[in-house]
């Protein structure tokens, strides 16, 4: 018994021996590198604008100048490439007759956000003038968008597919914006939501865009075809601007500031 107890104490000396002159296994080195995450939404984009005009030239008698388009037509086929109304008036964008006049510029990259400073002038018992811009998915310019109409009473974000319109968010001015007064409007598009920036505050409405931006946009003056009656109230803007994916943004300039 003791020779067997003396035999397992020796045993247990040999191993804690080995042990001790044992190396440790240097660290694991993994060779496998981890997928990237999976593509989300696009990043927010912080404020300012990568394009800007203030209309500061000349007045014109039909045209914007500068890489401007001026259309005039509803359907949704290609827009015609001129328009018989649409000027430049001390330094502002306006028109005077009836028509649907869209301004529409082609961008270098996706717009992701498009806003506008207006101010509307009385000029008869009619409505008022509807300020529509938004952001076109392709060369049809109206059959597909993004799209946000101001008028002094009130507000809708709306999104057109198939030129079936979907209203996404929408809103009332109270009391209704004053008249000669300039109002800054944006709207900001993301895949998922669309944010617009009005005088009363922030709305945001979830719905998906992703198929309908592009490097497309237009400011449009828009009437009710309900009501014929000519219009009570116009509008003109004088700063109009984008965000566009990928290009360096700097500040909305301030309407006196030029």
């Amino acid at each position: 018994m003791i020779v067997a107890w003396k035999w397992l104490v020796a045993a247990v000396l040999l191993m804690t021996a080995v042990v001790a002159c044992t190396h440790e296994p240097p660290p694991y080195e993994s060779r496998y590198t981890p997928p990237p995450p999976p593509l989300g939404a696009p990043a927010p984009l912080p404020p300012g604008a990568s394009f800007v005009d203030t209309f500061d030239r000349p007045d014109t008698q039909l045209g914007l100048g500068e890489g401007w388009d001026l259309r005039e037509s509803i359907d949704n086929s290609a827009l015609p490439l001129s328009a018989t109304d649409g000027f430049i008036r001390a330094g502002r964008y306006a028109s005077a007759s009836m028509t649907n006049v869209f301004a529409v510029r082609k961008f270098r990259s996706k717009v992701r956000r498009i806003g506008a400073e207006a101010s509307w002038t009385r000029v008869g018992d009619g409505p008022a003038e509807t300020l529509f811009m938004a952001i076109s998915a392709n060369e049809k310019i109206t059959s597909d968008l993004v799209q946000l109409a101001v008028n002094p009473a009130e507000w809708e974000v709306s999104t057109r597919r198939n030129g079936h319109f979907w209203r996404v968010v929408r809103g009332r001015f109270d009391p209704p914006l004053d008249l000669d007064r300039d109002y800054r409007f944006e709207m900001d598009a993301a895949d998922g939501s669309i944010t617009a920036t009005l005088p009363n505050g922030v709305r945001t409405g979830r719905v998906g865009t992703s198929d309908l931006l592009s490097e497309r946009a237009f400011w449009r003056h828009g009437f009710d075809p309900a009501d014929p009656r000519p219009a009570g109230a116009r509008f003109a803007a004088n700063i109009v601007w984008v965000a566009e994916e990928g290009q360096t943004l700097v500040p909305v300039p301030s309407a006196d500031s030029g």
